[in-house]
């Protein structure tokens, strides 16, 4: 499978919002032609309705489908119920060429800060017992692990351990996630963990990408693209993986 997977496009019509950045990393994307696109969140910058439907017009120009979770920015001002209302479910499973993919909601209302929470972890616990055999595939928006070059630490998840220990005891090949706009990547005893830079906002110290991930029943393998230029950098080959 080659999936595509994006975050933190915090479309707002704000200096700090690259819309030219957005619509070429858009063009590039559909040029990849990948199976599907995954966005961890932050489409919006403040949750609120006209922020969704411009992200929406946006959106709607990847021909992809799309599995979207939401960011802490997309729940900030009653966010979330605008959330289900124009995108649809905040957590929830899907299969697409024979790999399971489980979306969470890592938001709470108007905090920054990332949590799970014992009712979604057990719904978790219960949701992924369909997938059987397949490659497990989890993602969601908040850091599951510290990321260098992101500041102060406060932006793992409050209830980290219990989300890893999920993880762990289930055999989850790959997790990827958003929310600081710094690229990433961490193997923790062969799980890959993948974070992406911002599709669309000035506020990323690497500049806007995305990363392809093409994923076999033997390898992970992941590539990062960069929206304006479209240079690729190679970044994990499964248990070869870079710091990047």
């Amino acid at each position: 499978m080659k999936l595509a997977h994006i975050s933190d496009l915090h479309c707002a019509r704000t200096y700090m919002f690259n819309e030219e950045a957005l619509k070429k990393g858009i063009e590039r994307l559909n040029e990849e032609n990948p199976d599907i696109v995954v966005v961890t969140g932050d489409l919006t910058d403040w949750g609120i309705r006209e922020e969704y439907e411009y992200a929406l017009g946006f959106l709607e120009r990847i021909e992809a489908e799309k599995l979207i979770v939401p960011g802490n920015h997309d729940e900030r001002t009653d966010g979330y119920r605008k959330f289900e209302r124009h995108i649809g479910k905040r957590y929830f499973s899907k299969v697409a060429d024979g790999i399971f993919f489980l979306g969470l909601d890592s938001a709470d209302p108007d905090m920054d800060t990332g949590h799970m929470g014992r009712e979604l972890i057990g719904w978790a616990r219960k949701e992924v017992k369909k997938a059987g055999d397949r490659k497990k595939v989890v993602f969601f928006h908040h850091h599951l692990l510290p990321i260098p070059h992101t500041g102060r630490e406060r932006n793992i998840l409050t209830d980290a351990p219990e989300v890893i220990e999920f993880i762990m005891e289930n055999d989850i090949s790959l997790v990827l996630g958003g929310h600081k706009h710094v690229p990433w990547v961490w193997n923790l005893n062969g799980v890959i963990i993948s974070h992406t830079s911002s599709f669309g906002s000035r506020r990323s110290p690497v500049g806007n990408s995305y990363n392809i991930v093409e994923i076999s029943d033997e390898n992970v393998a992941i590539e990062r693209v960069y929206n304006l230029s479209g240079k690729r950098e190679r970044i994990t080959d499964s248990q070869n993986t870079s710091r990047r």
